[in-house]
């Protein structure tokens, strides 16, 4: 796409929001810029409420700006959140981490509701692009969705090595009914591995499902890694984070 064509796209998108609101953005997701992952959590004995996520941008210059625009209140108001470099995931690209984790609960500002909707805003040479889940926002939710995926077909989100086991949640999005979820792990650093199935636990909401793998495992062994593969349709997606694999330690 030439930088014209590119400008008036920008000009197009800023259009809209003044004429609908930021809301009612509609445009395609653009390839430069997507989300990767979010999640919405409430913990603490003062129900604080965390929400989070990595973006993926395509790296197309070393100064740019990527943001978060999301309503705590279903609409009412809006917020921006500056997203922070994290690494580059291949590349061509990077991720990006955003967060409203406040240590001290009463420092949430503005307080969440049991909603966020948000989209993704990505400034860079002079450029802007959007991602705003087809001009549906991406919403996250403490009742019924607490995850979203953008990015990834699969998803590590949970792991833990203890004395006699190793477990773990993983999240997809449902491509299909029928699917093999399998975990590749190592406990000699690769010398030798072993395949491990997970099993499906629930659905989650924004067309996504959770999956769990539970194993026993030798007292001796101290460290394990691996990674995920997710078969659906024919197709095998990976989540080996960002090539170098993940590792639990006892």
């Amino acid at each position: 796409m030439s930088l014209m064509k590119k400008a008036s796209a920008t000009m197009l998108v800023f259009a809209l929001v003044l004429s609908f609101g930021f809301s009612s953005i509609v445009s395609a997701t653009a390839p430069e810029v997507k989300l990767y992952d979010a999640s919405y959590y409430v913990s603490g004995s003062h129900s604080a409420r965390s929400f989070s996520g990595q973006i993926e941008v395509e790296n197309l210059g070393y100064s740019k700006v990527v943001t978060v625009h999301y309503t705590p209140d279903g609409g009412t108001t809006w917020q921006t959140l500056n997203a922070s470099y994290s690494h580059a995931s291949d590349i061509n690209h990077e991720i990006w981490e955003f967060s409203t984790y406040a240590h001290d609960y009463s420092l949430e500002t503005p307080r969440l509701g049991n909603v966020v909707s948000f989209y993704i805003e990505y400034e860079v040479n002079g450029q802007t692009y959007w991602d705003t889940n087809g001009g549906s926002n991406y919403t996250v939710s403490t009742i019924t969705s607490h995850f979203e995926l953008g990015v990834p077909a699969v998803i590590s989100w949970y792991r833990g090595l203890y004395s006699t086991g190793f477990s773990g949640d993983i999240v997809l999005k449902n491509l299909a009914y029928a699917k093999s979820v399998n975990i590749i792990y190592t406990t000699d650093n690769w010398t030798t591995t072993q395949t491990l199935s997970a099993s499906y636990d629930s659905s989650i909401g924004n067309n996504l499902e959770l999956w769990k793998f539970n194993t026993s495992v030798s007292p001796s062994v101290t460290q394990i890694s691996f990674y995920i593969s997710y078969t659906v349709g024919g197709v095998t997606y990976y989540d080996n984070n960002f090539n170098s694999n993940y590792t639990v330690i006892k």
